[in-house]
């Protein structure tokens, strides 16, 4: 995360010397392992530099942070999510910055990467950490930094509130298992977002603007999968794809981001649709050609993101789509969240 520390020496004199030292260690700390992004104003660190008692090395690195202050102090204002240093005793929310009270920082243990928690480690952080490498110029962001932890499907709810509990430094990102526009989240990912407003400020959540970890994947991409061999939907996905193209739906409405990708689809699931998507969906059934039921095609299976994995071409084209506007224009939002969260600087030490 950006941390911006601005203090004036009027505030910085109002703090106990020995915690403003163990603060501005730890910061420094973190900073040195590339696990935050230290932001320095030149007029606080002449304070520190001047009154603390730090370390050759340190202060070396103070020297260092501040000086970079020229190409990194406006960085909080195209953050979309920053740490503000202050000197109050509480938390504070104003805009995209988090306030912190110094008094935090000196017992928080912020020599730690972030935490992403996701449902599943191995297949939603392979896809998130993929994505961020891919378009971070794209955003002109920071460098980024995180530890990834499962949470195993309905767990993370149970995780979520482990990582409030223990006063870490959190994004959690959701399925929202949505299958049609106007679906609501699933329960686990309502309860999580709910209970954001009265949790840790530095704990987080937000969803993936589609039903899975699968969707974020173009269906182009997942038909040059081993997994997709003989698969129907590989015929009827097209179908849909290009009658949405033709009559210019909206990128957000559009099938692939609320179909099923491992499960499929059968007329018996149709009925569960949301009302207000029944004419939704209708036209992309009709243009696929699903008329008279019963009818049902299973999806291309729980091996989409191993597959994905192991094939360089695939890969290949999800970058291209990644950083192209179409896939963009959905899922900027989330990137951009999730590369400000986990801002980090390089590391600096092996």
């Amino acid at each position: 995360m950006l941390i911006r520390f601005a203090l004036v020496a009027e505030q910085l004199s109002s703090v106990e010397p020995a915690l403003l030292e163990n603060v501005i260690t730890e910061l420094l700390r973190a900073h040195r392992h590339g696990f935050h992004l230290l932001v320095l104003s030149r007029q606080s660190a002449e304070f520190l530099y001047q009154f603390l008692k730090l370390s050759e090395r340190d202060l070396a690195l103070l020297q260092r942070v501040s000086s970079q202050y020229t190409q990194t102090g406006m960085l909080f204002q195209r953050a979309s999510i920053y740490m503000e240093v202050s000197t109050n005793n509480y938390f504070d929310l104003k805009g995209n910055a988090i306030f912190a009270p110094i008094t935090f920082l000196g017992h928080a243990n912020l020599g730690q990467p972030g935490n992403l928690l996701v449902e599943d480690a191995h297949n939603d952080g392979f896809v998130i950490d993929f994505i961020l490498r891919n378009v971070r110029d794209i955003f002109n962001a920071p460098r980024y930094s995180f530890v990834i932890q499962h949470g195993g499907g309905s767990g993370v709810e149970k995780r979520f509130k482990e990582a409030a509990a223990s006063k870490s430094i959190t994004f959690c990102l959701l399925d929202s298992d949505k299958k049609s526009p106007n679906d609501e989240l699933c329960t686990v990912s309502r309860r999580v977002l709910e209970a954001c407003s009265s949790m840790w400020p530095l704990v987080t959540a937000g969803t993936l603007p589609c039903h899975e970890i699968e969707n974020v994947v173009p269906s182009d991409v997942v038909r040059m999968l081993r997994c997709a061999e003989g698969c129907s939907w590989n015929t009827f996905v097209p179908r849909v794809e290009a009658w949405e193209e033709a009559n210019c739906v909206s990128l957000t409405e559009r099938f692939w981001l609320y179909f099923d990708v491992k499960e499929g689809f059968s007329n018996e699931l149709a009925l569960l649709i949301n009302p207000l998507d029944k004419k939704w969906l209708d036209d992309r059934l009709k243009v696929a050609g699903f008329t008279a039921a019963p009818w049902a095609h299973t999806g291309y299976g729980t091996n989409v993101i191993s597959n994905l994995q192991g094939n360089n071409a695939a890969l290949a084209e999800l970058r291209r789509h990644v950083r192209g506007k179409n896939w963009r224009d959905v899922f900027s939002p989330m990137c951009n969240q999730l590369l400000w969260f986990f801002a980090s600087a390089e590391r600096l030490i092996t």
